[in-house]
């Protein structure tokens, strides 16, 4: 048995609202395309796992660590992995490198010490993956990298993204259709896939 820890923003776990349809990771078109069931369904063994969106941690303007707090239930778990997809709702960027390494000792501490994974950015943002390598680095933690599949949010739509005028199999059993830019810009089934693919090869390797 595996037991991992999803610690992301929407692209991890995006609550139903008036233009998103699933309680999953925007914008795969169902929820079983997202890279979070691809990585359970990846792994050979049985996998028990928990989904935390915690922008609330990114979207702090100074002291993180305060954030963390709000994990201590969730972390009172034992977990092999902890996968972490955080970045993108960053504005004060100043705290980075010390706010990754306090996220990933916090999570390491816990009583099963997991291996914890961190994903680059899915919008390009050299600094802030410059602040999880070292931090990664800090910590013996993994970096994954998927600086090959990112663009600029307000660059052109890629293959990786869901684009506009796609259909999404809500929760609701119904097809609805992506209308929103900010949801286009996430990523697709393809782009879940390779975010998939990328930690399930840093897995494998422990």
């Amino acid at each position: 048995m595996v037991d991992i820890l999803f610690l992301g923003n929407s692209i991890t776990l995006h609550p139903i609202c008036d233009y998103w349809w699933g309680e999953w990771g925007m914008a795969a078109t169902s929820s079983e395309e997202d890279y979070v069931h691809k990585i359970v369904d990846g792994i050979n063994q049985d996998v028990n796992y928990t989904v935390v969106n915690f922008a609330t941690w990114e979207i702090q303007s100074h002291a993180r660590a305060e954030a963390l707090a709000l994990l201590d239930a969730t972390m009172s778990k034992e977990f092999d992995y902890v996968i972490v997809q955080l970045g993108e709702n960053i504005q004060n960027d100043e705290t980075m490198e010390t706010d990754y390494e306090e996220l990933f000792r916090y999570c390491q501490s816990s009583s099963n010490h997991p291996k914890v994974c961190c994903i680059s950015e899915f919008w390009t943002d050299q600094k802030k993956d410059d602040a999880k390598k070292k931090a990664c680095l800090n910590t013996n933690s993994e970096y994954v990298d998927i600086s090959d599949i990112a663009s600029p949010f307000d660059g052109d739509y890629t293959e990786y993204m869901i684009g506009m005028n796609v259909f999404v199999n809500g929760d609701d059993g119904h097809d609805h259709l992506v209308e929103h830019e900010g949801v286009a810009k996430h990523p697709g089934d393809l782009g879940h896939k390779v975010i998939a693919e990328r930690v399930l090869s840093k897995i494998s390797q422990q």
